[in-house]
C-alpha cells in the first residue's frame, strides 16, 4: 500500500476519533450547564465526519509527499548492505576475546577428561551457535557437551557430579561464578574485561548401542510446584544437519532482527524456519540474498499459525508450540519487513541496523 492511501486512512480514523471526542466533551459541558439539553447524536456524527474529512485530507497530502520523496530516492544495493550487516553482527572468530574463550573451552574439556576419564563415552566437544557459525557477536554463550556411559551414574547423579567437580576442583583465576542451570552448568569468566559464559551440558547415553546417539539430559526444574525431570536429546543428529553459508547468514541476520525488534521467536525456531522454507521452495530458491531473506520472512508470516516444527533430536519437543499472542506478533513483524521492503528497498535499513 502506498503512503498516500495509508496515511489518508490513518488520518481519517484519527480525525474521526479526535473530533468525536472533542464534541462529546463539548456536549457534556453544555448539558452540565443546562440539564434540560439532551445528547445530540447527529451532532456527534457530523463532528466525526468532519474530522474524518480533515484528517483524511491531511494524511493524503502528507502521504503523497512521502510517496514522492521515496519515488525519487535511489535504492541501495540491499544485497551488499545485508552482507555487511551479517558480517558485522556475526561472532568474530578472529577477535582476541573469541580466541581466549576458545582456549578456555579447551582447558575445560581437558579438565572433564581428567576428572571423568572412566565414565565418559566420548570426548567432550563444543556445540551450539558458536560451533555452527550462527552466533551473534556478544550475545551467544559457548557450549560444551559431555557424554557419559549409561552405566556411569544416574542422570541426576551425573548432573550434580559435574556441578560439584567445577565447584570444588576447578581452579581458575578468571572464573567468577559456577551456576546450576536448567539443563547445564554455567561457568562465568572474566576475559579481556568481558563476562563470558561457557555452559557445560552433561548427558548420559540411553543405551550401549553405538549406533544409538541419543542421550538423556537432567532438567533441573526449580519452581515451587515443579520437580526435576529427564528429557532426551541427540546432538550428533543435530550436527548431521548441514547449513549452507547463506543459510547461516540468514539465521544470523534474523537472530539480530528478533533481538532488535522484540520478536518473540526463539533462535532454534528461526533455524528450523530457514531450513523448512528452503525445503518447501527447493526448486524456487531466488539467487539474491535479499530475496532469500524475504522468502524466509514471508514463509514465517504465512505459516507461523499452522506449521508444526518438531525438534529432530526429540519428537516430543514441538518448537512451534508457542502462545497464540506470540504467533500473532511474529506474523505481524515478519509481514512488516516484507511490506516495507516492497514499498521501498531502503526500508530494510530500519529493521537490520548497521551500527557505527
Amino acid at each position: 500500500m502506498n503512503r498516500k492511501t495509508q496515511y489518508a486512512i490513518n488520518g481519517a480514523i484519527g480525525g474521526t476519533l479526535i473530533s468525536a471526542l472533542i464534541n462529546v466533551f463539548k456536549q457534556l459541558n453544555r448539558i452540565e450547564e443546562n440539564p434540560q439539553l439532551k445528547f445530540d447524536w447527529s451532532e456527534l456524527f457530523k463532528a466525526g465526519g468532519k474530522g474524518a474529512l480533515i484528517g483524511g485530507c491531511g494524511g493524503l497530502v502528507v502521504g503523497a509527499i512521502v510517496d514522492e520523496v521515496n519515488a525519487n530516492t535511489k535504492a541501495i544495493n540491499t544485497d551488499a548492505y545485508l552482507s555487511s550487516f551479517a558480517f558485522a553482527v556475526q561472532a568474530d572468530k578472529n577477535s582476541s576475546l573469541y580466541k581466549v574463550s576458545e582456549r578456555k573451552c579447551g582447558q575445560i574439556i581437558k579438565f572433564l577428561e581428567r576428572e571423568f576419564a572412566s565414565e565418559l563415552s566420548d570426548v567432550p566437544f563444543q556445540w551450539g551457535s558458536n560451533a555452527k557459525g550462527t552466533a551473534i557477536e556478544g550475545k551467544s554463550d559457548f557450549d560444551i557437551m559431555v557424554r557419559f556411559h549409561p552405566n556411569s551414574f544416574t542422570v541426576e547423579e551425573m548432573y550434580y557430579s559435574v556441578l560439584d567437580a567445577f565447584k570444588e576442583k576447578f581452579y581458575d583465576k578468571a572464573i567468577i561464578e559456577v551456576v546450576d542451570q536448567k539443563k547445564s552448568i554455567g561457568l562465568v569468566f572474566s576475559l579481556k574485561g568481558e563476562n563470558v559464559r561457557i555452559d557445560i551440558v552433561p548427558m548420559r547415553d540411553i543405551d550401549t548401542n553405538p549406533r544409538n546417539t541419543a542421550s538423556n539430559l537432567y532438567v533441573n526444574n526449580k519452581g515451587l510446584f515443579s520437580k526435576p525431570t529427564i528429557t532426551k536429546t541427540d546432538i550428533p543428529l543435530q550436527a548431521s544437519l548441514q547449513l549452507t553459508p547463506t543459510q547461516k547468514k540468514l539465521i544470523v541476520m534474523l537472530k539480530k532482527w528478533k533481538t532488535d525488534n522484540d520478536v518473540p521467536i526463539s533462535s532454534y525456531m528461526i533455524q528450523l524456519f530457514v531450513v523448512k522454507a528452503y525445503e518447501r521452495n527447493r526448486n524456487n530458491i531466488p539467487r539474491k540474498l535479499t530475496d532469500k531473506l524475504m522468502l524466509v520472512l514471508d514463509f514465517i508470516a504465512e505459516n507461523i499459525n499452522t506449521i508444526r516444527l518438531v525438534s529432530p533430536e526429540n519428537t516430543n519437543n514441538i518448537v512451534s508450540d508457542v502462545p497464540a499472542t506470540d504467533k500473532a506478533t511474529i506474523r505481524k513483524k515478519a509481514l512488516k519487513v516484507v511490506e516495507e521492503y516492497e514499498y521501498h528497498p531502503n526500508t530494510i535499513q530500519s529493521f537490520f541496523v548497521l551500527e557505527d
